[in-house]
């Protein structure tokens, strides 16, 4: 198949109606793009013969001829009921042909709609030329079909049609929202990531193409009750310890289920989906979506994975990545963590992903918000890098996750300036 995009709507200028009482499908009133929305085009050679979406097949006695045609050929046929069959999906289809003195008139018809005689004639010969266009339909799939009517307008002198090529129009699908995919490290203090030479692939890479917040705080100490606070805006008392199974509040998981949207946890060197055994790589207290009653069952079994089950090919709107223990800073080197990251990233963001990387607390004898000044960072290709000293924390980002995500606040993250997510 040949099919190339289309430089401009020129050649979608409203279709010729070539003798008084032929109609054109393109003569009746159709809607006018709409500023507001976007379409797109697609040019397709008449030798892309097939039928699937955007090919059309032939029938009855049809040729193939080489001019100065589109592609370097074109198709034509004078003999009654051989049909053009285009099948295609948007909301207009042009069909582009040559036209001349002896030629004839075709029957257009689209959806099995009443066919429309549309005439090839013209008074000189004239190549590449819109001979007709549907009118505006609703986006969809469309089959239109071209007949041979054997009949020409008196001034013609015989009944051919051709077809050349034929132009596609649809409505760009306007720009989703991209993919979320937030990162979590561990242990490390915004001074201890910003400006170490053990990382250089975060520092000399990730922060010149990033927006870098460079006042964010966390909100406790130890680990646990942090992630607790960046998915459901609530830290509850009992640290560390807290057994899993047993958060009943609502939290981000829960409330983009219950919105209709996607997520997923993905957890580095997990055994194996929803696991709340503790090894050497992995422990459950770094994996928030255990711990929720609402979740733990078949909807964690689903949904939250070992990282090595990651489809780069289709992310859910909310990823939760936690590396393991030695990739997150916890028992492993700066130097490890970065490696890490500069693997993983990149993967992310070239599957569309804004992607978010903080550490959960900062050294323990750092009370900065309650867990210390850590190192937040959000990339990806609708981000503008850059820096910003405004005040956030875990609530915040939480605040403006949801905030994305068009979802209500949760817990103490509705008092907290949002994190904003472009």
């Amino acid at each position: 198949m040949i099919a190339r995009p289309l430089a401009a709507l020129a050649v979608l200028a409203t279709p010729l109606a070539f003798a008084t009482g032929v109609a054109s499908p393109g003569a009746t009133a159709h809607a006018r793009p709409s500023p507001a929305t976007t379409y797109s085009w697609l040019k397709v050679d008449d030798t892309a013969v097939g039928t699937g979406l955007s090919h059309i097949s032939y029938s009855g006695y049809v040729s193939a001829a080489k001019l100065w045609d589109y592609g370097g050929s074109h198709h034509y046929s004078h003999t009654r009921r051989s049909v053009a069959t285009i099948h295609w999906k948007g909301v207009r289809l042009s069909i582009q042909g040559i036209t001349s003195p002896r030629f004839g008139i075709g029957y257009v018809s689209t959806d099995h709609a009443a066919r429309v005689a549309v005439s090839w004639y013209t008074r000189s010969r004239d190549y590449q030329r819109t001979v007709v266009t549907t009118p505006t339909l609703p986006l969809g799939v469309h089959t239109t079909t071209i007949v041979v009517s054997g009949k020409h307008v008196s001034k013609s002198s015989g009944n051919t049609i051709t077809v050349d090529s034929f132009v596609v129009t649809t409505v760009a699908a306007r720009p989703a929202k991209a993919p979320i995919v937030e990162i979590l490290m561990e242990n490390l203090g915004y001074g201890s990531v910003v400006g170490n030479g053990s990382m250089p692939y975060v520092n000399s890479t990730l922060i010149p193409h990033s927006m870098l917040l460079t006042n964010y705080d966390a909100v406790a100490h130890p680990s646990l009750p942090n992630y607790d606070a960046l998915t459901s805006g609530i830290v509850d008392s009992c640290g560390d310890t807290c057994p899993t199974d047993s958060f009943t509040q609502n939290n981000i998981f829960s409330e983009l289920s219950q919105a209709g949207g996607s997520f997923a946890s993905f957890d580095e060197s997990m055994p194996s989906a929803c696991d709340v055994s503790a090894s050497t790589s992995y422990v459950p207290r770094h994996n928030p979506e255990v711990y929720y009653t609402g979740l733990v069952g078949p909807v964690c079994n689903n949904t939250d994975l070992p990282l090595s089950s990651f489809d780069y090919s289709s992310l859910p709107a909310f990823s939760f990545i936690t590396p393991n223990l030695l990739h997150d800073i916890h028992s492993g080197t700066p130097a490890q963590g970065d490696a890490w990251l500069r693997t993983y990233v990149p993967k992310f963001q070239a599957a569309g992903a804004t992607v978010i990387v903080v550490f959960d607390e900062g050294a323990a004898s750092d009370g900065a918000g309650g867990g210390g000044h850590v190192f937040a960072d959000i990339s990806g290709a609708h981000v503008t890098a850059g820096v910003s000293s405004t005040s956030y924390d875990h609530y915040g980002l939480l605040h403006g996750l949801l905030d994305y995500f068009s979802l209500g606040c949760l817990g103490h993250s509705c008092g907290a300036t949002p994190v904003p997510i472009p």
